[in-house]
């Protein structure tokens, strides 16, 4: 079911109606302050990644999720008294993306490990092999040997 909260709706406050098709269509409503903003984007080149809308001009942002995104016009229904707004005079919008690709851990046994290798200058296979054999050598039983730097060309 959608949902839309209704500040006023001719003459009557606080009316929930559980479904927009089932509003007069001469109905007159204002937006409440529940469903204002804390942030519009204004002017923008929002690239939505949506095959319905491919682009939109503005944003309407509250609580960290988005309310509206399409026009100015559309977007300035939810402005309210503390709303903040931003002119993004035609900077690009984009989608959050989360890069799953991280290096933590090895970040933290470089700056750890005693026994690290450096991979970088190996040109095949077998360099690589023979360069780890090396370090393996020398190590201490029980103790990693760590390789760094590897891209496979084979």
């Amino acid at each position: 079911m959608n949902f839309l909260a209704i500040k006023s709706f001719v003459g009557s406050t606080s009316l929930l109606v559980d479904d927009v098709r089932a509003m007069p269509k001469d109905a007159k409503f204002e937006i409440s302050d529940v469903d204002l903003a804390d942030l519009v984007l204004l002017n923008a080149d929002v690239i939505t990644m949506s095959e319905k809308l491919p682009s939109a001009e503005a944003i309407a942002i509250t609580n960290g999720r988005i309310l509206k995104v399409g026009s100015n016009e559309d977007a300035r229904q939810f402005i309210g008294d503390k709303t903040k707004v931003l002119d993004l005079n035609g900077k690009t919008v984009v989608p959050g993306f989360i890069d799953t690709h991280h290096h933590g851990i090895a970040r933290g046994l470089l700056k750890t490990s005693k026994v690290w290798v450096d991979l970088f200058d190996c040109n095949s296979i077998a360099e690589m092999v023979e360069k780890v054999r090396r370090m393996v050598l020398k190590t201490p039983k029980g103790k990693w040997v760590l390789g760094r730097g590897w891209i496979s060309s084979e």
